[in-house]
């Protein structure tokens, strides 16, 4: 049988293995055979068992370790991002609430604060110092049948800031709101004469009736 010419590489430091029949043999022996004689061997046999050692095994418990601290890690990043994130929403939430109760509340404040200005106004003309209010403009007379006519010597002319009598009239001084009525200063002219007069002006449970000092009127349409 003519001979092959045999290739090896090595296993470990005492170890090889020939290409030309897969047979594995001392390191210290030569490879140039033609009778393989140890390839039933090297068939039937287990590959050698190589022990990594103290070194590789070490390698392994290093990079089992660092791997189980990186899936922690990254496990305790999620969890710490889902808790910021509910505490985010958490805030946010209560933020929102928070600014419409605010607006809410200053819309209520606007629309009462508003309510009551026109209440005022209906009442007093713009809450003006020294003005007579608006329910008892107009004229007013002890007999509502004499409207029509212009001689009516019981009729009343009252404005903001003036009151005309049937010979006389008189400027507004200052103005009281007191026991459910109005006090009126005028300072009063007529027929070439002045003087001072106080006026108490008093809403009746009818919008076209007044009493000036206690004494009714009717008001002209």
């Amino acid at each position: 049988m003519p001979r092959v010419a045999c290739f090896s590489f090595r296993i470990g430091g005492t170890m090889k293995v020939c290409s030309a029949c897969n047979e594995i043999v001392a390191s210290d022996q030569g490879c140039a055979r033609s009778d393989c004689l140890n390839q039933s061997k090297a068939i039937t046999d287990p590959a050698p068992k190589i022990d990594p050692g103290l070194t590789g095994k070490a390698d392994r418990f290093v990079q089992a370790g660092l791997d189980g601290a990186g899936n922690a890690a990254r496990a305790g990043t999620r969890r710490a991002a889902f808790v910021v994130a509910v505490i985010f929403a958490v805030v946010l939430v209560a933020t929102i609430f928070k600014l419409n109760a605010s607006s809410g509340s200053e819309s209520s404040e606007a629309g009462n604060a508003s309510a009551a200005q026109e209440a005022s106004s209906a009442s007093n003309v713009g809450s003006l110092p020294n003005t007579i209010p608006n329910k008892y403009w107009g004229r007013w007379t002890e007999d509502p049948s004499r409207c029509a006519t212009r001689y009516d010597d019981t009729k009343v002319e009252i404005y903001s800031d003036a009151i005309k009598f049937w010979e006389s009239e008189g400027e507004v001084i200052k103005t009281e709101l007191k026991e459910g009525g109005t006090l009126v200063e005028l300072s009063m002219f007529g027929e070439g004469e002045g003087w001072t007069l106080n006026l108490k002006i008093q809403q009746t449970t009818s919008p076209s009736k007044i009493l000036l000092n206690g004494s009714p009127r009717y008001k002209c349409s």
